[in-house]
């Protein structure tokens, strides 16, 4: 459950509004506590989940509903779970008829939250973080080290040519990721692009683009990398194998 509202709240964009219905389980918790205060034609009205034999089956109901329910919550632990998720200004809302059905007016719970921030990271994430050189605007890309070396020059010259003469370019980081290539190695094949650039175009990158290289990561960085990503551009040829690994670089 928390993963995935983790990942509701990373795919929503910011000032973006998220709006729940669940059940609300106390209903149910209270009826077998007090099953002759419950009225069971109200709230138990899908009937294939339905098999009363005594009051803990209120509590099978809501629990289980014949295999459709993984997660019980009441109105505290509704808003504690989204706020956990990284959501803020969580709190309960009323029934609204233009977006909630009717039949789940009666035994339901309903919230409301929104992002109104970044992602929160720990002071470890931002110290790696800052090693990336990351600015407004991130892009980023993975080519296939494994092409031929002029194919990715000329889709790295492309992609770079255009980024720099971006009316924003100040504002805007090019992530590559290098994979196994060593650093050196890559910093080198950088600089060949970069000579090319200046001497067919009289493009300085160095004035006008930032360029971060990104090696392999473990998965708690690559999730805070991504977090500032704008998006990924894409190329003829990539690194599969890595994209496969980020399902959020898809």
């Amino acid at each position: 459950m928390g993963e995935i509202l983790k990942e509701c709240y990373r795919i929503l964009k910011k000032g973006g509004i998220f709006r729940v219905c669940v059940p609300n389980s106390r209903i149910y918790i209270e009826a077998y506590l007090n099953p002759e205060n419950f009225d069971s034609e109200r709230y138990c009205q899908y009937k294939p989940a339905y098999d009363y034999k005594s009051p803990i089956d209120y509590i099978n109901y809501i629990a289980y509903m014949a295999g459709h329910h993984y997660h019980m919550f009441d109105e505290s632990n509704l808003i504690c779970v989204f706020s956990q998720a990284g959501f803020d200004h969580v709190k309960l809302r009323d029934f609204d008829p233009s977006i909630d059905l009717e039949s789940r007016r009666d035994g339901s719970i309903y919230a409301i939250a929104e992002k109104t921030s970044s992602f929160c990271l720990s002071s470890q994430e931002i110290s790696n973080l800052s090693s990336f050189n990351l600015s407004q605007i991130n892009y980023i890309i993975f080519p296939d080290w494994n092409q031929p070396e002029e194919q990715i020059s000329l889709q790295l010259q492309q992609i770079i040519k255009a980024l720099a003469n971006h009316p924003e370019n100040e504002k805007i980081t090019l992530v590559i990721y290098t994979s196994q290539l060593d650093r050196e190695d890559a910093e080198m094949f950088l600089s060949s692009v970069a000579m090319n650039l200046f001497m067919e175009n009289n493009l300085d990158i160095n004035d006008n683009l930032n360029i971060s290289l990104v090696p392999e990561l473990p998965a708690w960085q690559w999730q805070s990398l991504l977090e500032q990503i704008y998006g990924r551009i894409v190329l003829n040829n990539e690194d599969e194998v890595a994209l496969k690994s980020l399902p959020n670089c898809k």
